[in-house]
């Protein structure tokens, strides 16, 4: 979700032949496009490595993620606990501490969820240069306006750097008014 923008359901859905090992490129289901025909993500080097090194012990599972005990697709049950149990080790990870098996000092916000994943994918985009309608297709969204929506929250980095543009633009143009208005 992170690495390419999928929704939770195309992650549990995803499977070996939607990518291409040799060009690092995936390519989603039919599972939200309109025209139904799937769209194209380019995989990053660190997310294609890991993915190799999974199928090397996923061999006999057509699907991506399965769960483990059956070997069968993940459903939602399965690929939530797996996201708690996600969220507990970046916790302890992190300097948290269990107490009777619960997280105590948690660092990570309640409502961090796997969706969010998803718009970090899209705001990275954004940081990266990527214009909005590379973004669009990648992300899977029938429409511009969804991605502008995710798009229009900036990183403060972002927001700084683009702060001391302006701000040295409004010197320069100053500036150059009263270098006219001097001339006259």
């Amino acid at each position: 979700m992170l690495c390419c923008g999928l929704r939770s359901i195309e992650i549990r859905r995803m499977k070996w032949d939607w990518i291409d090992f040799e060009n690092a490129i995936l390519t989603v289901g039919k599972s939200k496009t309109e025209a139904g025909t799937g769209r194209k993500i380019p995989i990053p080097p660190v997310l294609l490595d890991a993915l190799k090194e999974h199928k090397a012990k996923e061999l006999n599972n057509e699907y991506v993620f399965v769960k483990y005990e059956k070997h069968t697709r993940m459903d939602d049950n399965a690929f939530y606990q797996s996201w708690k149990n996600f969220v507990k080790e970046m916790d302890l990870a992190n300097g948290a501490h269990l107490y009777r098996n619960q997280v105590k000092n948690s660092i990570i916000a309640p409502d961090f969820e796997p969706y969010l994943l998803r718009h970090t994918f899209c705001t990275d985009c954004q940081a990266a240069g990527v214009p909005i309608n590379v973004a669009k297709e990648w992300m899977g969204h029938s429409d511009i306006s969804v991605t502008a929506k995710i798009y229009t929250h900036m990183v403060d980095e972002v927001f700084e750097q683009n702060r001391m543009r302006m701000a040295q633009y409004a010197v320069t143009k100053s500036q150059q008014v009263e270098s006219l208005t001097a001339t006259n």
